[in-house]
């Protein structure tokens, strides 16, 4: 089953030749629906995702990947609880524009 994902953070540091890479472009995504984060990692054959809990995020593991992609104050919100009232996609793109995050779904 699939799910729709809102990008919270997109970045993309590669070099202009470089197609397959393990480290860029990262993505960190979000799903009010199923209260789990996407991320993902690199390009072509270097490419590497999944999901996360919030359980995960809180225990202090992927604070790296979240500060590369300068997504901390996400991490915080995420362990605050602040994303657990958020209902629809109406409140969704409140969250959005109030932390300057441009609108992208992704399904995952």
């Amino acid at each position: 089953m699939s799910n729709v994902y809102y990008v919270i953070s997109e970045v993309d540091q590669r070099q202009s030749l470089e197609p397959h890479s393990s480290e860029w472009p990262k993505l960190i995504a979000y799903s009010y629906e199923t209260k789990n984060i996407y991320i993902s990692e690199g390009e072509g054959h270097g490419f590497g995702g999944g999901l996360l809990s919030i359980d995960q995020v809180a225990a202090g593991k992927w604070s790296n990947f979240f500060s590369d992609v300068n997504a901390m104050w996400f991490k915080d919100s995420l362990i605050k609880g602040e994303l657990n009232t958020i209902k629809n996609e109406d409140e969704m793109l409140i969250f959005l524009n109030g932390n300057k995050c441009f609108f992208k779904k992704i399904i995952v």
